[in-house]
């Protein structure tokens, strides 16, 4: 976890033009389906109920991660998973990247950590997501936060072209 150190996170409260730009400069990292452009960007970036938090290395953003509140992610997603619950007391990890340069190591950690904290600091500790099963991220999400995690389910989201996930629930504890 060393390069992770290499790193530093910036809870983002509103926005910036530049900071605009440098997140839609990661948009090509995530699938064409899901890739949201500028307005859906500054409209995330300036609702103060998202987590919004930028990666950087040498004062540049090479990462973002976006958690929205749970029950707008339960409206989003319903018709593709029919299990997931509102719980307004959590939050869902939207969108998570990092310039595939800079994807080794346990980098994407720091990302998730700061959300985490962020939520607790919001007075909420608790968090879900679908977590890609093809990339490994699912196990690595399970060999670190297993014991936090209160739910763990395959599923297929019509939306990412019926990818296999894994809906994830925890409840942070530092």
């Amino acid at each position: 976890m060393r390069e992770a150190l290499e790193f530093q996170t910036e809870v983002l409260q509103g926005f910036s033009d530049e900071a605009v730009k440098e997140i839609l400069k990661l948009e090509p990292f995530f699938p064409l389906n899901i890739r949201e452009g500028e307005d859906k960007t500054r409209e995330h970036l300036n609702e103060p109920s998202c987590i919004n938090i930028i990666l950087k290395k040498d004062n540049r953003i090479v990462g973002y991660i976006l958690a929205i509140p749970h029950n707008d992610a339960v409206k989003e997603l319903q018709n593709d998973d029919t299990e997931m619950r509102e719980d307004s007391n959590r939050y869902y990890i939207d969108k998570v990247v990092v310039a595939p340069e800079y994807r080794k190591g346990l980098v994407l950690l720091k990302l998730v950590y700061a959300t985490f904290e962020e939520g607790v600091r919001r007075g909420i500790n608790k968090f879900s997501s679908h977590v890609l099963s093809t990339n490994g991220l699912n196990k690595l999400m399970t060999r670190i936060f297993g014991k936090q995690l209160t739910e763990r389910r395959k599923v297929s989201l019509a939306i990412y072209d019926n990818a296999p996930f894994e809906y994830m629930e925890l409840t942070y504890k530092k």
